[in-house]
């Protein structure tokens, strides 16, 4: 009876033992990259002057990726960034991006601040972007997810001189090369770049109706031929000024030519838009590189204020998450995993020890 009863038990804590390994860390094996940015130095993207002034140039690939960098690099597991030379001549400024425990989620560790200026004129650019490469071959489906704060003086417009008002909140796309063999620049976008096909969704304000709302553009492959971009009008921009976490999902199409590719998004867990007729990789499109590009607090264009009045507002990133399942608000992050940096040979993990991809 004794034997019995222990068998018995043994049975039962092995299973509560697999359910909890189910249940507890299912993500786990799903995630690609991760990082709270509390176990890395301090860091700031040491934006300069105008270029048109001595000392000032835009900060971009070739100095900041991460296998070659001296003086300019990354964040801690990061790929490359690019920062765009300030609007004004003077240091009245900050720099454009800054890791520090002023952008944490939470009230502690540490997080990414964005400092955006304000150029009086829709059209003219602002910002950079903080990138992740996720090997040649990427992936077919991919899950992105990130909190967001917008700081409390942030302003779309200016009623007294009406102007639109654009972020693009990320770029999730396909490089078609090796970026750290390429002659291209994978920051680059457009019909003369490798970059398509690509998806990149914004924060859209229009002027002539006072409206803040999603905006979705599509760029295929294999020229970066426009794809039916899609304003999602029941999704305003939230004013509360809290942190709201969003998550993005890209499916590429089954093969090139067939319109079966998928992009969905969400706001705190809700879905607010979605197409599942994409026809990302149109014919003649190469099917050997999926994606494995991303550009995260991309560039914006913000006209809320004369550009002399060297006005600049903030937002804050924090809990970023790559992964091949959806993650969702309530997952947290648990240190940092970062993918390969180097010419695809090792990943960092944890406290940024390499360990070779195989184990």
């Amino acid at each position: 009876m004794t034997y019995i009863i222990a068998i018995g038990i043994k049975m039962v804590c092995k299973f509560l033992i697999i359910f909890l390994l189910i249940e507890v860390f299912p993500a786990s094996a799903e995630i690609i990259f991760q990082d709270n940015f509390d176990d890395s130095p301090d860091w700031q993207s040491n934006q300069t002057v105008h270029k048109s002034v001595a000392g000032g140039y835009d900060i971009s690939f070739s100095q900041t990726r991460s296998d070659t960098c001296t003086t300019l690099c990354p964040p801690q597991g990061w790929t490359s960034y690019r920062a765009a030379s300030s609007f004004w001549t003077d240091d009245r400024r900050k720099d454009t991006y800054v890791l520090s425990s002023e952008g944490a989620r939470g009230g502690a560790g540490k997080g990414i601040t964005y400092n955006v200026e304000v150029s009086g004129d829709y059209g003219t650019w602002a910002g950079g972007s903080l990138d992740i490469w996720l090997g040649e071959a990427g992936y077919k489906e991919l899950y992105i997810r990130y909190y967001l704060k917008f700081g409390p003086t942030w302003k779309w417009t200016n009623p007294a001189n009406a102007q639109h008002g654009l972020l693009k909140l990320i770029r999730i796309s396909t490089f078609n090369e090796n970026i750290w063999t390429t002659s291209y620049n994978p920051q680059g976008y457009g019909g003369s770049y490798l970059n398509w096909p690509v998806f990149y969704p914004d924060w859209y304000h229009n002027a002539s109706y006072s409206t803040t709302t999603i905006y979705n553009s599509e760029r295929f492959a294999p020229d970066y031929t426009y794809g039916n971009d899609k304003n999602i009008s029941s999704t305003v921009w939230p004013t509360d000024g809290d942190w709201h976490c969003y998550e993005f999902y890209v499916k590429m199409n089954s093969a090139p030519g067939i319109a079966d590719g998928v992009w969905r998004e969400y706001i705190d867990s809700v879905q607010i838009g979605e197409s599942t007729t994409v026809e990302w990789k149109m014919a003649g499109s190469n099917t050997t590189h999926n994606w494995n590009w991303l550009m995260f607090m991309d560039n914006v264009t913000v006209a809320s204020a004369a550009l002399s009045d060297h006005v600049e507002m903030q937002m804050y990133m924090d809990d970023v998450v790559v992964s091949t399942e959806y993650i969702g608000p309530d997952y947290v992050v648990g240190g940092t995993t970062h993918t390969q940096i180097g010419a695809g040979t090792s990943w960092l993990i944890g406290n940024g020890t390499p360990v070779n991809i195989s184990e």
